[in-house]
């Protein structure tokens, strides 16, 4: 529509069937019709003198002649060729789902059915990066605009790279939405934010272009979604790292990890790594080891515990490993350090 009102759509697809009526010859035609809000379709009755050369070169006057008088860009889908008229509807749905490839080619396209008739049944399954959808809902929980842009634009990568059939990438696409509508329920988002996924799928429906569908699901869905959960986003970011810390002094005698304390707080270790920095300004393992340190110091001033008891208490599996770490930071071996604290 090249900027102009949705609304006035109806009024180009009237103007482009007269255009069709004028550039196709009657005796090849039957009387275009408005097919959908934004399809135009005219099914050809053609001599077999006739091949795709002539079709194309008829779909490109179209082109150029709704270009210069109606200042808007179409694209072309065309069908097989069928010899009954009962089939008219396979030519229809031939039709349309070349028109799918705009998603994969562009603007103004010509695309004939006959030439991805090929792909279809090699490219049916949806491919859908999983891996990468969780990095990318741990980020917009984290409120981080610049990961979740990084890693939204690299999800959406791998839908686009893993499925050829625009077909598949839509439902791909329709899945990302879910996901993220799901993450705004779950986060509290307001409900103008989740009706615009409205909005959204119309948009993928519509859209001729990729670029176009991934600026929308990302300035329509997304940001608003964050911006209307941070506060309870960092509220949450709190928490978890609050928990994340008591754990850490609950359990710093037994085996602990990042990916324990996800298992036990049910959070990908990923986002929960995210969440500790941001608020504590340390990553997981230097608060685990300085933690340690603190606790080690304590049992040197206040036990008679051995330097190695010590070391195996607090999971080193080598005494000479927790000696070396003690000494690079206090600047003396841990047992200089009890001589000094009892001096």
């Amino acid at each position: 529509m090249c900027g102009r009102e949705t609304a006035t759509s109806d009024i180009f697809l009237l103007a482009i069937e007269n255009l069709v009526s004028e550039i196709i010859p009657a005796n090849l035609r039957f009387q275009p019709i408005i097919s959908s809000q934004e399809t135009q379709g005219t099914i050809l009755k053609l001599p077999k003198t006739i091949d795709q050369k002539q079709v194309l070169t008829y779909c490109q006057k179209i082109h150029q002649a709704a270009k210069d008088y109606l200042r808007i860009k179409i694209s072309c889908g065309v069908s097989q060729s069928y010899d009954r008229l009962v089939e008219t509807k396979l030519a229809v749905d031939n039709a349309k789902e070349a028109l799918h490839y705009r998603m994969n080619l562009g603007e103004e396209v010509i695309i004939f059915f006959d030439d991805i008739a090929a792909q279809l049944d090699n490219n049916a399954i949806v491919q859908y990066p999983r891996e990468a959808e969780s990095t990318f809902l741990d980020a917009m929980r984290s409120g981080e605009l610049a990961t979740i842009k990084a890693s939204y634009t690299e999800v959406v990568r791998e839908i686009i790279h893993e499925n050829k059939n625009p077909l598949t990438i839509e439902s791909a696409l329709f899945k990302l939405i879910n996901s993220i509508v799901q993450l705004g329920q779950l986060l509290g988002a307001d409900h103008t934010s989740l009706q615009n996924s409205r909005k959204v799928y119309q948009s993928v429906l519509n859209q001729t272009s990729l670029v176009k569908v991934e600026q929308s699901i990302y300035q329509e869905l997304v940001l608003p979604i964050v911006e209307t959960t941070q506060a309870k986003t960092d509220r949450e970011i709190r928490s978890l790292s609050e928990k994340m810390v008591l754990i850490v002094h609950q359990q710093y005698d037994q085996d602990l990890s990042l990916d324990s304390i996800a298992e036990q707080l049910h959070y990908n270790a990923n986002y929960l790594s995210n969440v500790f920095k941001k608020e504590l300004s340390i990553n997981f393992a230097d608060y685990l080891q300085n933690y340690r340190l603190q606790i080690a110091k304590k049992w040197l001033r206040e036990t008679d515990m051995t330097i190695k008891e010590i070391a195996a208490n607090l999971q080193y599996t080598n005494s000479q490993n927790f000696i070396r770490f003690f000494k690079k930071k206090e600047q003396m071996t841990p047992g200089e350090y009890r001589k000094r604290s009892k001096e």
